[in-house]
């Protein structure tokens, strides 16, 4: 049952065995299955991404992973090395929310994960169980992407209209042109009104998407050459985009002479350094310094001034080959960055992070991807045992920290934990601010937009919304919810995660549909720590967890931020948060979700998860098994009983294996 659509992200790699210079084949680096995705649906989940990947920082972090991928695997997909299922998972959790998750005013989130429903990157554009389609973008320039759809085998490359098409009369969809263009305040009934709404939103789908070019049919068949698309021709070469490198600055010799004798003459460069005053020289310094190996003194000092001129919070160096030393050197002499791109530096190690870190107390987001003197053993061991040092970062952007399936132990020093299905799901992220946890928390409050109805819509529970609310830095004034910067790719676990030093946690559980107020709804912020520390602090022992826990209020919460040296939110958004929170019902005058108790701390797990989590895991994360599962969970209550806070209980499943139905449970202490 569905309306089954797929989703693909492709760019031009260069495939395992080609000479340097090699421009590079298109190939598929990320694949999604939608169950229900049909009609405006992928054109708005197009429009999301489209604005998700063009983003300067995310796009940053795309480059970088494609650029990973050169010379690795082979062109096709059948082809020795064979690509692995996610190559690029950063890129891949953006296709995923994207396609699952608006967090505008539409507010929408469709009932899955990034784990039950990615696809095999090495996989055909029609190997899926398909009804409705497929979305293809071509990422090969994340700033500039390309788009087309298809809705069958037979098909042409389509445009948001003409796949559109397929669903709603081009009257309809002009029609909406002309409501948008002639709307007035004069009452309409409400079948007129209704129907001048869709077309409208008909009409909005489509021209989101008008300034994003079309992918063509040779595009598609140098991605998939063992397909046929109609349209293609046999050779491709029109279509050729440019090889993914950094581009030529094409500077003037005389200045590119200027610069490099100055970075060893003080003289000089202390000429170059009033040059740089001038409209569009600091871009083309930073451009000729990129090439400069080994950095020196004198290159770190012109380096910052270029840098200090153009006034940036942003500073994008990727491909420098700066020390850690010289990274610290140069932002003691630059005020005010919030994000530092040293994306591919081959110099800068783990350790160095730490100094970079302290050097800079504005830096929010870090890039470290296809740095390959970066360990990220080193880098996520440094994390674990000293999360204080990492108090003022919101996101280090490294291939060990940007895992779909995480290692285990994994830093997480904030978890938000929501009710799904009747069970918690989790979202834990290694680096936090308080700004940051407070702009997620109000996306995630379903009465934020007015759902204040006796039965909440289901997505509003789904671990995914928390994903894309809580995965981005915190925005500045006037930033779209769309446009947000991505520094992570979160942590989804049916468990509290264990294994941490300390952890903050925002709960927020509303019972399943119903939004009334309810004795089973709560919200609070829990800290949590390995050890008791003093005893009139009024910790109490989690014996599921292991943890210490005590509970904050949003104030207690904020108290502790300051202390702890974290950034704060704005005046604004904490008085909207506090706002959400306390919002009562009009019939009965209770708060839709109270504030915890001091006893609720201990209950935040339930006994069945641990026996859930379990379950699902041996099902291989199984949608259609893990039903099963709370059913059975639900219905016979004895197995809640096996997880004794002082045993350890072993769980296996009986599952049919062309169904994949759960056929027995068996539990054994």
């Amino acid at each position: 049952m569905g309306q089954r659509h797929q989703a693909f992200l492709i760019a031009r790699v260069r495939p395992h065995g080609a000479p340097p210079d090699h421009p590079g084949n298109r190939r598929c680096v990320a694949a999604f299955h939608h169950q229900w995705c049909y009609g405006s649906l992928p054109l708005k989940a197009m429009y999301r991404l489209a604005t998700l990947v063009s983003q300067p920082e995310n796009a940053a972090v795309i480059r970088a992973e494609l650029h990973a991928l050169d010379g690795k695997y082979g062109a096709a997909a059948a082809a020795y090395p064979c690509i692995p299922d996610v190559p690029c998972p950063y890129t891949a959790s953006l296709l995923g929310v994207a396609w699952t998750t608006d967090l505008g005013p539409e507010r929408f989130c469709s009932g899955t994960t990034l784990q039950n429903a990615l696809l095999h990157a090495g996989m055909s554009c029609w190997g899926g169980d398909n009804n409705d389609g497929i979305s293809v973008m071509d990422i090969t320039d994340p700033e500039k992407p390309a788009y087309c759809f298809m809705r069958n085998e037979n098909d042409y490359p389509l445009d948001a209209r003409g796949y559109l098409r397929h669903y709603y009369s081009a009257n309809d969809i002009d029609a909406g042109a002309v409501d948008a263009a002639h709307d007035s305040d004069e009452k309409q009934d409400d079948d007129t009104e209704k129907d001048k709404e869709g077309n409208r939103h008909l009409f909005l789908a489509v021209s989101n998407l008008a300034n994003v070019p079309l992918i063509t049919a040779n595009g598609l068949r140098e991605a998939w050459p063992e397909e046929r698309f109609r349209g293609a021709r046999k050779s491709s070469s029109s279509a050729i985009s440019p090889p993914l490198a950094y581009d030529d600055a094409g500077l003037p010799l005389t200045l590119g002479a200027s610069v490099k004798h100055a970075i060893n003459d003080d003289a000089d460069a202390a000429e170059l350094e009033r040059l740089i005053w001038l409209p569009g020289k600091a871009c083309q310094v930073l451009n000729i310094l990129r090439d400069v190996s080994p950095f020196t003194e004198g290159a770190i000092r012109l380096l910052a001034r270029a840098l200090s001129e153009l006034k940036t919070t942003y500073v994008d160096l990727p491909g420098f080959q700066l020390t850690g030393p010289q990274v610290v050197a140069l932002l003691s002499n630059v005020d005010d960055v919030e994000s530092l791109n040293l994306s591919s530096d081959p110099l800068v190690v783990a350790d160095d992070v730490l100094d970079i870190i302290a050097t800079a107390p504005t830096l929010r987001r870090l890039n470290l991807m296809d740095c390959r003197e970066v360990s990220g053993e080193r880098l996520v061991e440094l994390v674990m045992t000293q999360p204080a040092r990492f108090r003022t970062v919101e996101g280090i952007l490294h291939p060990a920290i940007l895992t779909i399936n995480k290692p285990d132990p994994y830093p997480c020093a904030f978890t938000y934990s929501t009710m799904e299905n009747r069970q918690i799901a989790c979202i834990a992220l290694p680096f936090f601010s308080a700004a940051q946890v407070v702009q997620g928390a109000i996306y995630v409050i379903p009465w934020r937009d007015g759902m204040t109805t006796d039965v909440m819509m289901m997505s509003m529970g789904l671990s995914l919304l928390g994903w894309a609310a809580f995965h981005s830095s915190t925005r500045k004034h006037g930033q779209m919810i769309g446009e947000r910067t991505v520094v992570s790719v979160p942590k989804s676990t049916p468990l509290v995660p264990r294994m941490q030093t300390e952890m903050w946690m925002f709960v927020f559980h509303l019972p399943y549909f119903c939004m009334s107020p309810s004795t089973e709804s709560k919200w609070g912020f829990v800290h949590y720590t390995s050890e008791q520390g003093d005893k009139a602090d009024g910790r109490v022992k989690d014996p599921k967890l292991g943890y210490w826990a005590k509970l904050y209020d949003l104030q207690g919460f904020l108290d502790c931020m300051k202390r702890e040296g974290r950034p704060v939110p704005s005046d604004e958004a904490v008085q909207t948060l506090q706002g959400l929170l306390s919002e009562k019902d009009s019939k009965t005058g209770q708060c839709y979700c109270r504030f915890m108790e001091p006893e609720d701390v201990t209950e935040i797990e339930p006994p069945s998860a641990q026996i859930y989590a379990a379950l699902a895991l041996q099902a291989g994360q199984s949608v259609r098994l893990r039903a099963c599962v709370l059913h059975v969970l639900h219905m016979d209550p004895t197995l809640c009983e096996c997880t004794s806070p002082t045993r350890t209980c072993k769980v296996s499943a009986d599952v049919a294996p062309e169904s994949r139905v759960l056929k027995r449970v068996v539990v054994s202490m």
